[in-house]
């Protein structure tokens, strides 16, 4: 559980990771994450994988996950992209996950879609109580 710990606050209001942690650490965290939920979690190859982190499935869902491993805020332009990869491969549900925040125009854009947006400070407490 000592992951659960590295996702730290860098400034009022934004959530960050500790300077120098790789993005991979956030992929090992969200996988372990949906593990601990009951999902099958694959992990994707950096190289040519349309932006797509992790394939987590269950039941009658297959959801991409893309980690933003970023200090600033994601905004419209990312989710379009994570939106644009959900309907190329055909899943279910896509799902971002970020140590920062969400801008309001990319939470704008996500409305009426099946994306799931899972900003910094939530992050930090779903790692916590799993």
């Amino acid at each position: 559980m000592r992951d659960r710990n590295r996702l730290k606050r860098t400034a009022p209001g934004r959530a960050g990771v500790h300077a120098g942690q790789p993005a991979e650490s956030l992929e090992r965290q969200v996988a372990r994450l949906f593990r601990r939920l009951g999902y099958q979690v694959q992990r994707r190859p950096a190289t040519h994988d349309l932006g797509v982190d992790l394939v987590i499935v269950r039941p009658k869902l297959r959801a991409i996950v893309q980690c933003k491993n970023w200090r600033r805020p994601v905004g419209p332009a990312a989710i379009r992209d994570l939106y644009g990869t959900l309907l190329h491969t055909g899943a279910d549900l896509g799902i971002l996950a970020t140590t920062s925040t969400i801008s309001r125009s990319a939470q704008r854009f996500a409305e009426g879609k099946p994306l799931l947006l899972i900003d910094g400070p939530l992050l930090q407490v779903f790692l916590r109580c799993l």
